[in-house]
């Protein structure tokens, strides 16, 4: 939570909404990422697919949000 709050303040302040996807994003493929490698989870096509779209979401509302 610190590290969220820091990212939303200072000179190179986020949004709000764009820090919040950012933060649950890194919740999310960090969940995916342990279930494959502690948990042996199957590692599909769809899986990652949807993994990269979601990396892929979360780059492109930093780039969004530092033009604004």
């Amino acid at each position: 939570m610190y590290l969220l709050f820091k990212a939303m303040g200072g000179e190179k302040a986020i949004p709000v909404g764009t820090a919040y996807a950012v933060w649950g994003a890194i919740g999310a493929i960090g969940t995916v990422s342990a279930g494959i490698i502690i948990f042996k989870e199957p590692v599909t096509f769809w899986r990652m697919f949807f993994l990269c779209t979601l990396i892929i979401s979360v780059i492109g509302l930093q780039v969004v949000s530092s033009q604004g």
